[in-house]
């Protein structure tokens, strides 16, 4: 509990952005092809063949805005579109049209816009644990295979134009408080920390619950126990009353 405790103190007001060591992927540049390229061409095989208990990331589209101009008989909607696929894998356009002070402009954009990767929830919980040097001994999101799937979303559209991807770009703008919170209640996530070995635990409270005990402590018992009933006693209870054991 008091371990619990320190930590919770540390995390109260830390952002998920502001956790120390967040790493940043880069490419393998020993392969042929621009940074860049080689950047979308990862996050494109991960759209194909996710490994949601192993690949730190997720790719799939998410509309994130959308504009329109005209009438309703003739009304023209202008999406924006995060990781969107087309003939070429997640090769985006130069130029997109935006709706600017109502004229619809076009307007160039760096090389890999609009595209950017999911966190999963148990890659963030790795991290938030790895800022207090503490290693995850259970972690149920990534051992069971429906909660690894669940991702932290993002609107970052330019979080791969560096021809990197750094993960602080990609965390919610919440705390650590909050964000632990959040599974708390959606899912009733435990954690419980042992500073001596410098490791945690997650559990899920429907899992804990479930539980049943392993140690039988039948030869530690010592019988039914033997209830001798005495004379009645009556204490008069008030405010100045002590009993004493």
């Amino acid at each position: 509990v008091y371990d619990n405790a320190t930590a919770y103190a540390k995390w109260s007001k830390k952002k998920l952005s502001e956790l120390s060591g967040l790493p940043t992927y880069k490419p393998d540049l020993s392969q042929q092809g621009y940074p860049i390229d080689l950047v979308l061409d990862e996050l494109y095989r991960i759209y194909r063949a996710p490994n949601p208990q192993k690949d730190d990331f997720a790719v799939f589209p998410l509309a994130i805005n959308n504009e329109s101009t005209g009438t309703d008989n003739a009304k023209k909607i202008y999406w924006e579109v995060l990781n969107l696929v087309g003939d070429h894998g997640l090769a985006q356009p130069n130029k997109v049209k935006r709706l600017l002070d109502g004229e619809v402009t076009e307007v160039s954009v760096p090389e890999g816009y609009m595209v950017s990767p999911f966190l999963r929830v148990w890659r963030v919980l790795e991290l938030i644990f790895a800022d207090m040097d503490l290693n995850i001994v259970t972690n149920p999101f990534s051992q069971n295979l429906e909660l690894s799937r669940l991702v932290v979303l993002n609107n970052a559209a330019d979080s791969v134009c560096r021809a990197e991807i750094k993960y602080s770009d990609l965390m919610p703008d919440s705390t650590v408080e909050e964000f632990l919170n959040a599974l708390w209640v959606r899912f009733g996530l435990v954690y419980n920390i042992d500073n001596n070995t410098q490791t945690v635990r997650l559990n899920l409270l429907k899992n804990i619950i479930a539980q049943h005990g392993n140690r039988n402590l039948d030869r530690y018992a010592a019988g039914t126990p033997k209830i001798i009933y005495e004379e009645r006693q009556y204490i008069k209870l008030s405010a100045n009353t002590s009993i004493e054991g």
